[in-house]
């Protein structure tokens, strides 16, 4: 790629197809957005899951059966899981913006993973 940003070839970087769109001198902004859609289905799974939670622990508390123990586990597993996302989700648009304030591991762990996914399936 030349200093112009066309790729060695001649041609725009987008149309040659000689696979140097990536080296890019000039560094883009990246956005992560997360869609309403999105948010507002976890956000829904995240109450429904808390409503199991809260029954299954109710039930427990009238008695300790496997029925009701597995309710309260699987209300507890699934607030989690939704929470979780929504988390991981909101720790994304902090960094990408800049405002991040503390790193977590197991999120960045996450992030590195499917950005290697990412590059392993041709979308560098």
């Amino acid at each position: 790629m030349n200093g112009n940003g066309e790729c060695k070839g001649g041609g725009d970087q987008m149309n040659s197809g000689c696979g140097c769109a990536s080296q890019n001198s000039e560094k883009k902004a990246v956005e992560f957005k997360v869609k309403f859609v999105y948010k507002f289905a976890f956000f829904v799974g995240a109450v429904l899951a808390l409503s199991w939670f809260f029954e299954g622990w109710r039930q427990v508390q009238e008695g300790v059966t496997l029925p009701h123990c597995a309710m309260l586990l699987f209300g507890t597993a699934t607030t989690i899981f939704f929470v979780g996302v929504q988390a991981y989700w909101i720790y994304l648009e902090e960094k990408f913006k800049g405002t991040l304030k503390k790193r977590f591991g197991l999120f960045e762990r996450i992030y590195e993973m499917t950005k290697r996914d990412s590059d392993i399936q041709g979308c560098r």
